[in-house]
């Protein structure tokens, strides 16, 4: 029935499943999805049993009776369709994402299933995973697991992390980069799965090997070691404001990972600097990276998303109206001047580019309460007179 309903009529089974809980009685729903994670697991022995004995040359046994308890005999040893697997999964998850809300889960009629429910979930999530080279099976997969407890995912999170690395581990290009669905995937389950000190640990990484080549060394010393892999700056930084502009997730990474964010608002704040002087050179169009802008655009993101928030280290407020300001500054006196000279010549979309950068995220600024009138009245003055070139 669930195939046929989601082949039917998709939009139909996400709600029908979504509204289960409140149609039925919860004891059935949670036995219909211990029944279904059992029925999944029976079709992971039934599909390592073939490739044994296909490795072997012998004919299957169907498994033990005794791993799976509670499931009939398959007669006819058929596995199911991937397609079907990939449904009862979406069932699962959206099932087990309302019955999760219910308060009478703690209730003595319902809490032992309940926990019998969660092991074996988690255990039918893991063996799908282990089996499955699909990546649409793997993210539904993970999209269901990260709705378990985190200490009951662990090792999913670092499967889920694994294919993160994945996805940004690409070679560095002048070619303009764009995260994948499935990146932004993995990204909101490990924070769901409470590993976004891992997301933005890689991200932190990338910005630090970023700012590495692109800001001058002073000295320079030999150092022996391995050194991994790191993500592609890009798309390390579209992580990143994936994590600022999606409400849930800003919460989440302000709520417990601020020195992180902190140590990489600084390693921006590097980048920026390097800019500036590049964008004061004759040469700047050859010198300046796409990244670098990229990474200017993020750096005032980020800098009006840690308004108001306390370092975790110094235990000073963070005001980023003083940030601000210091960038206003800056444009008004070293790129609307180039502006208005002749001499910009093929240099003046890069200016323009760090103008509107910097207006888009100020207009932002005007529409919050924390907003003074003195920086108010400073940022129009900046308007006009920008809009004025």
């Amino acid at each position: 029935r669930c195939w046929r309903l989601h082949s039917d009529n998709p939009a139909a089974f996400r709600v029908f499943y979504a509204c289960l809980t409140d149609i039925a009685p919860l004891l059935p729903v949670v036995k219909f999805l211990i029944t279904t994670c059992q029925v999944l697991r029976r079709n992971c022995l039934l599909l390592r049993n073939r490739a044994a004995a296909t490795k072997e040359n012998v004919a299957p046994d169907g498994g033990s009776s005794s791993e799976l308890s509670g499931i009939e005999e398959n007669r006819d040893k058929r596995a199911m369709d991937q397609r079907v697997v990939h449904v009862l999964i979406e069932a699962v998850a959206i099932t087990y994402n309302s019955l999760s809300l219910r308060n009478e889960l703690t209730s003595d009629e319902l809490k032992t299933e309940w926990k019998l429910l969660v092991a074996v979930m988690k255990k039918t999530m893991n063996e799908i995973l282990q089996m499955t080279d699909c990546l649409g099976m793997q993210i539904s997969v993970l999209s269901a697991a990260c709705l378990l407890p985190p200490d009951e995912v662990c090792n999913l999170a670092m499967r889920c992390l694994s294919m993160l690395r994945g996805f940004l581990t690409v070679p560095e290009t002048s070619s303009p980069l764009v995260l994948s669905m499935e990146a932004k995937a993995c990204a909101l389950f490990l924070c769901n799965m409470n590993r976004a000190a891992d997301v933005l640990g890689m991200v932190a990484d990338s910005v630090e090997k970023l700012k590495r080549k692109q800001t001058p060394v002073k000295g320079r010393r030999v150092q022996f070691c391995v050194e991994s892999k790191s993500c592609n700056s890009e798309l390390a930084l579209q992580v990143l404001r994936y994590l600022l502009e999606s409400p849930q997730l800003q919460i989440m990474v302000l709520r417990s990972h601020l020195v992180p964010l902190f140590n990489t608002w600084s390693a921006l704040l590097c980048i920026v600097d390097s800019l500036q002087d590049l964008l004061c050179k004759s040469n700047a169009k050859m010198l300046v990276e796409s990244t670098m802008m990229t990474a200017y655009d993020l750096f005032l993101l980020l800098t009006y998303v840690l308004h108001s928030q306390e370092h975790p280290v110094t235990k000073e407020e963070f005001v980023a109206t003083a940030t601000f300001l210091c960038q206003m500054k800056w444009i008004e006196d070293s790129l609307l001047p180039k502006l208005q000279s002749k001499s910009a010549g093929t240099f003046r979309d890069l200016y323009i580019q760090v103008v509107k950068m910097f207006l888009k995220v100020a207009r932002s600024v005007l529409m919050t309460t924390w907003v003074s009138f003195e920086f108010a009245e400073a940022l129009l003055n900046f308007w006009f007179c920008a809009r004025r070139q």
